[in-house]
């Protein structure tokens, strides 16, 4: 769903879905062969890996991932994390925030698609892997009833943090933001699909097709409705690209110009309506996106591979 997501935007002159889905399968093969080839370490010393067996097995993936296929965090946006700004374009190369990038021939990525890779990779070996979002930051979740933890694996190797420590980092973030944008909870499909969406909202946005925008922010509420970040971005979006009157909008009445009555919107919800009315009858700031640059872990830690 991620690759899909990505299909028409700048940056993805050579996506291809299907080489990337074969791709992903013999990748996860060979992370399937490392594991068992080094599973003996974990049997003959689970306290040296918290005891957990899907820790070693993570361990193990964050390891083949950084060294057998050289995946990096792209070093352009590696900076302390920081607020979004409008110039910094971090949006522009599809490539930088959708998994084809870290699939294809660049091995780089970002917190939006690193961890989406991550999945992707870990459920081909059966791992119970979900997505999970912070304050402009997604990770990835070990999720069983008997063993469920939080890993970071942008950096060299992979982190273990805390609930505590995401409440921080890489943004402070209230109880309120975690209730209004379902912060820490590991994502259903149709959540993940309405993260995917919001992402290709904001490269669409960059590259100036209003239109399509509206039309992905749309979308990614409807996945999401409960979500009051996606609320956020597509208000802004309608006020920005369409020149929708104010009132009409507090009013729930909108006016659309012509070109764009054709588009099945997912507007002007009781979420929508009650931003733009916090907002002061105003055009609002421009929301912030689910991810933002500069959040890769910044405790890079190299994990050496066990010897066999």
């Amino acid at each position: 769903m991620d690759l899909l997501c990505a299909e028409g935007l700048p940056g993805t002159d050579d996506l291809k879905i299907e080489e990337s889905l074969t791709t992903l399968d013999q990748w996860a093969q060979h992370a399937k062969s490392e594991t068992e080839r080094n599973f003996h370490h974990f049997r003959s010393d689970p306290a040296e890996f918290e005891n957990s067996e899907g820790y070693f097995r993570m361990l193990i993936l964050a390891t083949v991932v950084y060294e057998d296929f050289g995946i990096r965090y792209n070093p352009r946006w590696i900076a302390p994390p920081q607020p979004m700004i409008e110039n910094d374009h971090f949006f522009a190369d599809a490539q930088d925030v959708f998994v084809h990038g870290v699939i294809g021939p660049r091995r780089m990525g970002t917190c939006s698609s690193m961890p989406v890779f991550y999945v992707a990779l870990g459920r081909r070996l059966g791992y119970p892997l979900k997505l999970v979002s912070t304050k402009g930051h997604l990770f990835v979740r070990w999720d069983t009833p008997s063993d469920r933890f939080d890993v970071d694996a942008t950096g060299k190797g992979m982190n273990r943090y805390t609930h505590e420590r995401y409440k921080q980092w890489p943004f402070p973030v209230t109880d309120e933001e975690i209730k209004a944008n379902g912060y820490f909870k590991s994502m259903t499909p149709a959540e993940e699909l309405s993260a995917f969406l919001s992402i290709r909202a904001m490269c669409l946005s960059e590259a100036g097709k209003k239109p399509e925008t509206i039309a992905a922010a749309s979308a990614a509420c409807r996945f999401a409705p409960d979500w009051h970040q996606n609320h956020e971005i597509l208000a802004w979006a309608q006020i920005q690209y369409v020149g929708v009157s104010m009132d009409a909008i507090l009013n729930e009445k909108p006016t659309f110009t012509d070109h764009l009555e054709e588009i099945d919107y997912y507007v002007w919800s009781a979420q929508t309506i009650s931003i733009l009315k916090r907002a002061d009858q105003g055009i609002p700031e421009r929301p912030l996106p689910i991810v933002m640059p500069g959040s890769n872990s910044e405790n890079e830690m190299k994990i050496p591979r066990p010897t066999p």
